[in-house]
């Protein structure tokens, strides 16, 4: 009855004012400026004074001065309550200085200032018991400055540093809710920058790394909870470079790697917990190349093997656990799949059986034609070769493989090393040496070009061994 009685009160003076009256109903103004920028008259002068809004039930909600038609002086709004909830000034329709807002149960909720309609230095937001949970600069409505953030249920710190000009700049801490630092490290101009350290809940160290223009580059290093290295690598330009290691949570090695510029490259190496090599890999352009190694727990040697464009290729060998030899025989690198003549030991090295397989597909072992030893895999039209031919060296491995058509050698043909290792390569047309001819070292280097036409080379070309460096060809090995 007394809240009704004060408004009763304080909206009898606005009635039967002159022609300049000081206290005015909002709503008995006319606005001819817009929304946002209100050019405020009363029959038909610019209002200067007080204007009031009220609820239905005749509380007042806000009240605010006016200067030659625009808002100039205090704001004020209020809680149903009558508590209230937000008091600032304006000059010429901005607002422009202190700004407060209230919960309403009273307590302050923020404060901030303001200069022309921008908000212009310090900004807080409050708990209702006085903390600050969230302090901020501006410069002319942009971020500028200190700033602060807490987690609103504890109170405890989530995140601080500062603005410039809009943009996240220097230093920079980030906490967990229990307190415990979680990240720190630099940002210039709104980009990650420099070394950035970051924490495991416990306060463990969890990683190190390293920004330039907000993407990662440079040494990057991550730890266990114990505090143990994890995983050491260098990342340019966003991609890994050079030798990458990864460790178990004992400090034992784990996986070595390297890299170039995001592709995997050189030698590739695993190890058990204990530190025992498991395995070997190479890697040339993102493909495994080379050769490849597997390993028991032990540390003994599982399965050795060469591979060429990431598939497996030549002489292939599984040992047995206590070290004897388990299998041996080629893969052909058209499908990745064994081919050819395989042989299979017991544990005590005794051959125990002999296969032979055609692109993965066993089959009947050997005939003899033209007076090599071949696997029946020819077939005979009008008396003349047709189909896929394999030439063996007397112990079984492949010395030759190709294609016949109508009793002539055509296309691809290669010759292999009685070690396995790939020897020459080329193309036959109609029986006859065609176009590109490599020869190669035993360790893979290739040590001759050639070009050949109708069986006749046109040109070749001879390179060291040991660098790639070319050579004059009668000193070449390959061609004694």
């Amino acid at each position: 009855m007394k809240n009704h009685l004060y408004i009763i009160l304080l909206i009898l003076p606005l009635i039967g004012f002159g022609q300049n009256p000081k206290k005015l109903f909002m709503e008995d103004l006319v606005n001819k400026g817009t929304e946002k920028d209100p050019i405020m008259y009363y029959e038909g002068n610019l209002f200067t004074g007080l204007t009031f809004d009220v609820d239905k039930r005749g509380f007042k909600t806000e009240e605010l001065s006016w200067k030659y038609g625009l808002k100039d002086g205090v704001f004020k709004s209020y809680y149903e309550s009558g508590t209230v909830k937000e008091e600032g000034n304006y000059k010429k329709n901005k607002i422009n200085g202190l700004w407060k807002e209230w919960y309403d149960s009273g307590e302050l909720r923020s404060e901030s200032n303001w200069k022309s309609g921008k908000k212009h230095g310090f900004f807080r937001v409050f708990k209702t018991n006085g903390q600050i949970i969230r302090e901020q600069n501006y410069k002319e409505d942009t971020l500028h400055g200190l700033w602060k953030k807490c987690y609103p249920r504890t109170g405890q710190i989530e995140q601080e540093g500062s603005y410039k000009e809009g943009k996240w700049s220097g230093f920079w801490k980030f906490y967990y809710k229990n307190g415990q630092l979680e990240q720190k490290g630099n940002y210039q101009q709104g980009k990650l920058i420099g070394l950035w350290t970051v924490y495991h809940e416990n306060g463990q160290l969890y990683k190190e790394i390293n920004y330039k223009d907000d993407r990662l580059n440079g040494i990057q290093k991550y730890y266990y909870e114990n505090g143990q290295l994890r995983l050491e690598n260098t990342i340019i330009g966003g991609n890994k470079h050079g030798v990458e290691k990864y460790y178990y949570e004992n400090g034992q090695i784990e996986k070595e790697s390297n890299w170039n510029h995001g592709i995997k490259h050189g030698v590739f190496k695993f190890y058990n917990t204990n530190g025992q090599l498991n395995g070997l890999q190479n890697f040339k352009d993102g493909k495994q190349e080379g050769l490849w190694k597997l390993y028991y727990e032990s540390g003994q040697l599982k399965q050795e093997g060469i591979l060429k464009d990431g598939k497996r290729q030549g002489v292939w060998k599984t040992y047995h656990e206590n070290g004897q030899l388990k299998e041996e025989g080629n893969y052909t690198i058209e499908v990745d799949d064994k081919d050819g003549h395989w042989k299979y030991y017991d544990e005590n090295g005794q051959l125990k059986e002999h296969k032979c397989f055609l692109y993965g597909v066993e089959m009947d072992c050997f005939q003899t034609i033209k007076g090599h030893l071949t696997e029946h895999t020819l077939n005979i039209i009008n008396n003349k070769y047709h189909g896929p031919y394999r030439v063996y060296y007397d112990t079984g491995e492949l010395k030759e493989e190709g294609m016949y058509q109508d009793d002539m050698k055509e296309g691809p043909y290669r010759v292999y090393y009685d070690t396995g290792e790939l020897k020459e390569e080329g193309m036959y047309q109609d029986d006859m040496k065609e176009g590109s001819w490599k020869i190669y070292y035993k360790s893979g280097q290739i040590g001759v070009e050639e070009i050949w036409k109708k069986n006749q080379y046109f040109s070749r070309k001879c390179y060291k061994e040991k660098n790639g460096k070319e050579i004059k060809c009668e000193k070449s090995i390959l061609l004694k």
